[in-house]
This record gives C-alpha cells, sequence and structure tokens, in this order.
C-alpha cells in the first residue's frame, strides 16, 4: 500500500556557498591556464616527431647503401616519393607513410641532383620559422642556412646523401 502525503512540500536541494566556489575557483583555473601553451606543446611534439622521422629515413638510406653499395638516387633509380618507396620501402621505418602530410605541416618530397645528391624535402611546412629552427636544433645545428638541414625558400631539404 502507497501512501502519499499531499500536503507535505516537496524539499529541492539547493547548491551550498562551498559548493559554487569551488565550481567558480575550477572555471578560474581552467581560464588562467592558458590555451595558447598547449598549442606551444603540441607544436613541440610534432616537430619531435618529425625529427625522429627524417632520422629514421636518414639512417634507412645508410642500411640500403651498406646493403647495396650504391644510395637509392643514384644509377637513375628513385627520383621522387614514389621511386624511393619502391627501391627502398624495405629500408624505410615501419608505420612512416612518405604519402601522408609532414608532423610539420607540407608534403615529403624526395629528389635527387645528378646522382650525386638526395634530398628528404618538407614541401610547404605550416610552422613558423622559429618552430622550424628548433626542428633544425634537433637534428641538425640549429642554423637552416647550413649543414645537412637546410632552408630552401619556403621549402626545407634534409641531406640524405651527398657524394661532393
Amino acid at each position: 500500500m502507497l501512501i502519499i502525503n499531499i500536503g507535505e512540500k516537496m524539499k529541492t536541494r539547493q547548491f551550498t556557498l562551498v559548493e559554487l566556489m569551488i565550481v567558480i575557483s575550477i572555471i578560474a583555473l581552467l581560464l588562467f591556464l592558458n590555451p595558447s601553451d598547449w598549442n606551444v606543446s603540441n607544436n613541440d611534439s610534432r616537430i619531435k616527431q618529425c625529427a625522429m622521422e627524417m632520422e629514421g629515413v636518414l639512417m634507412g638510406m645508410k642500411m640500403f647503401y651498406l646493403s647495396n653499395g650504391y644510395y637509392p638516387g643514384n644509377q637513375g633509380m628513385a627520383k621522387d616519393i614514389d621511386g624511393l618507396v619502391e627501391v627502398a620501402g624495405d629500408f624505410i621505418p615501419e608505420g612512416f607513410d612518405m604519402t601522408e602530410a609532414t608532423p610539420v605541416g607540407g608534403r615529403w618530397k624526395f629528389h635527387t641532383v645528378a646522382d650525386k645528391a638526395g634530398y628528404l624535402q618538407i614541401f610547404g611546412p605550416d610552422m613558423s620559422d622559429d618552430d622550424m629552427k628548433k626542428l633544425d636544433a634537433i637534428i641538425d645545428d640549429g642554423d637552416p642556412n647550413s649543414g645537412q638541414f637546410q632552408m630552401k625558400g619556403a621549402n626545407y631539404d634534409f641531406i640524405i646523401f651527398d657524394k661532393d
């Protein structure tokens, strides 16, 4: 048997002052934490991922050279990304897809110069020049105008091999 007392007012629970203060404090803390700091952290991880991928390709090309006695750009082979993947795909790190965008934006390209030099290029990165200098500092000398990683116009070349 169910007995309902219609005369009694239904009690409603209200937030206490302490609960409201806690919620306001949490919101203020989240607003105080600058979301741009999160973006910097994201950029740093993208830069580090790109450096790891580039170093992996460099090591793969060195392994290719040790196995075959020449780099994949020599002897008229592997003039572009598709050619590089076809010729040296077994030496490119697993999971590294050269047809996808780079971690720093733009596209991967591979080219050779008169079969004497081979470059892995980041074509059209969307990172700032300062971020690209950070990438250069990880894999090279920190100066995009010299060393193994060089700025060429709006692109960046990572020298895989250079016979000069």
